[in-house]
């Protein structure tokens, strides 16, 4: 919320911010619950082998929708460049386990 409402109604904002984390969690969970590894595997050809956490599952299937950073930045309540910066530590999590990165190359790894 903008800084204005937060002064005025400081109560309301702690639970609009409560919400929102909630719906965040709740996303990267039923997201999780819903797509297995193998369901992952089979659209993307990538196996995972659970070896990514749940949030970083959520964005590599994004990254396979071509999500852009800015929209993937209003799923996970951050920025455009925080998204940067995680898909980057992502790509380079999963070249240190051996996993496949193409996701990155077919979608043009586009930072923007």
């Amino acid at each position: 919320m903008a800084d204005k409402a937060r002064k005025a109604k400081p109560d309301f904002a702690n639970f609009v911010d409560d919400v929102r984390a909630s719906m965040n969690k709740n996303l990267v969970n039923d997201f999780a619950k819903t797509i297995s590894d193998s369901k992952f595997c089979e659209l993307t050809g990538i196996s995972l082998d659970n070896k990514v956490n749940k949030s970083e599952f959520l964005m590599l299937y994004l990254i396979y929708c071509g999500v852009s950073n800015k929209n993937l930045a209003t799923v996970f309540r951050t920025t455009p460049e925080s998204i940067r910066s995680r898909k980057n530590q992502l790509k380079n999590k999963l070249l240190s386990l051996n996993i496949s990165t193409s996701l990155f190359e077919q979608k043009g790894f586009s930072n923007t």
